[in-house]
């Protein structure tokens, strides 16, 4: 290993940026990585000359078509001397891509003395973050004597307030004209802007929990296909697992909590998730966020008191996630029950699909309809902000099957701005929608091509 820079960063920073995504970017690490660019963002790097020698390092760049990468003063030279350390910035622009995941790399060069050059890979996802920017113009064509009529829209999807800067500007020659209220324009016509605070989202809604049937036709124990009993698993814990991506309120997850009480925890818990006694839905206290096929004060822990499994079966062409309560006992007596949870595995909204179903009783108890004598049982699901959430109104049969039905979020504040768009010059033009927000990074840009004709 011979280094000619290293980059240094602390195990403090790493722990804050778990609970801050907008900011994870600036981690000092060699790489980059954007998983939400909605235009253009910009981080910084420091980086430590370990090579023993004064360095001067020449910049190159490779980025997708029609995106840029930029370090420090457009690609220059980066001079830093031995044992000491250097800053710059890298700065992602593409906002005409469409959305997707698109990988680059910066290269450092050592240009006087022969050293390793220094590789620094880059990623981003173009995709719009939790407050977003749309932008259209009708007609994209229009004379010298006419003009474009344009709307630019924010939403805030976040489920905080969110502080908002909308500007629009174009390309030389192209004016702006009749912004709508409160909008105003910038100088005599050189674009359109607009700042304020947009209202926190609507989260999702639990919209009911129905009959209806799972993709086995019933409970179908998970024991039969060798899945293994979760370790650990006792009166009131938790287990956390990460796992495939799945649509819950319309959101994806990677991760569920299986609580020993007979429900789930989407996203994952902590001990404070943990609770013997069921709540009816919706409950603003812990645990939010919950798919409950049978809610009561279980225990699982002593011999035969049954085993709870998770894993993924498949018809070959949907797979589901399986979370099997198998013959679990109830705290207080000997009843036993059999439920399951089947949520599906997919990459959209749509793929959205999550059901209960309970044994038929024949073998391993069923007992869906029954719960603990002194906690009590519910059956239902519920929002992650316990908003919202819906109850099984009458207790289930045994051999019966529920869906889980919701709706996804809804923006909260919302502004749109219309504005006209002209050119006394034929030619092309681009008019750019440039938003920045407190819950979103970088700066968003929607870019729309116009067209004027003499």
């Amino acid at each position: 290993m011979d280094p000619t820079l290293v980059f240094d960063e602390t195990y403090a920073h790493f722990v804050a940026a778990g609970a801050d995504p907008l900011h994870r970017i600036d981690l000092n690490l060699a790489s980059v990585n954007a998983p939400t660019m909605a235009g253009e963002i910009t981080t910084k790097r420091t980086a430590i000359n370990v090579s023993g020698k004064n360095q001067k390092l020449r910049v190159t760049t490779v980025a997708p078509a029609g995106a840029s990468i930029t370090v420090g003063n457009n690609n220059e030279d980066i001079e830093i001397r031995k044992d000491e350390s250097g800053s710059f910035n890298i700065k992602i622009s593409a906002p005409s891509l469409p959305n997707g995941q698109y990988f680059g790399q910066i290269t450092l060069d050592p240009v006087r003395t022969p050293s390793n050059p220094v590789v620094i890979p880059v990623a981003f996802a173009k995709r719009q973050g939790d407050v977003t920017l749309a932008h259209t113009c009708t007609p994209s064509s229009f004379a010298t004597s006419g003009h474009a009529h344009c709307t630019a829209s924010v939403a805030n999807f976040s489920p905080l307030p969110a502080a908002v800067n909308l500007s629009i500007k174009g390309s030389p020659g192209l004016r702006y004209s009749n912004p709508s209220a409160p909008a105003t324009l910038i100088g005599t016509g050189e674009g359109v802007q607009w700042s304020g605070t947009l209202s926190g989202s609507v989260p999702p809604q639990v919209t009911g929990v129905t009959p209806g049937g799972g993709p086995a036709g019933g409970y179908l124990p998970l024991s039969l296909f060798g899945t293994p009993a979760i370790s650990g698993v006792g009166d009131d814990t938790i287990s956390n697992f990460n796992v495939p991506t799945f649509y819950y309120g319309g959101e994806p997850y990677t991760s569920l909590g299986v609580v020993s009480n007979g429900y789930l925890v989407v996203g994952g818990g902590t001990s404070a998730d943990i609770v013997f006694a069921p709540q009816h839905f919706p409950n603003a206290a812990r645990p939010n966020n919950v798919l409950a096929p049978l809610w009561s004060d279980l225990n699982p822990s002593s011999t035969g008191a049954g085993a709870i499994r998770i894993g993924t079966l498949t018809d070959g062409t949907d797979t589901w996630i399986v979370v099997d309560w198998a013959g679990v006992k109830n705290f207080g007596n000997a009843t036993t029950h059999s439920v399951e949870a089947w949520i599906q595995i997919g990459a959209a909204p749509a793929s959205e699909d999550i059901t209960f179903s309970y044994n038929t009783g024949t073998t391993g108890g069923g007992n869906a309809g029954v719960g603990d004598p002194d906690s009590g049982v519910n059956w239902g699901a519920e929002n992650r902000g316990g908003s919202s959430g819906a109850n099984i109104a009458v207790a289930p049969t045994n051999g019966s099957e529920y869906k889980v039905h919701t709706t996804p979020p809804a923006a909260g504040g919302t502004q749109s701005v219309t504005y006209d768009a002209s050119a006394t010059r034929a030619g092309s033009y681009n008019t750019t929608a440039s938003m920045t927000s407190n819950r979103t990074a970088g700066i968003a840009q929607v870019v729309q091509t116009l067209t004027v004709t003499p």
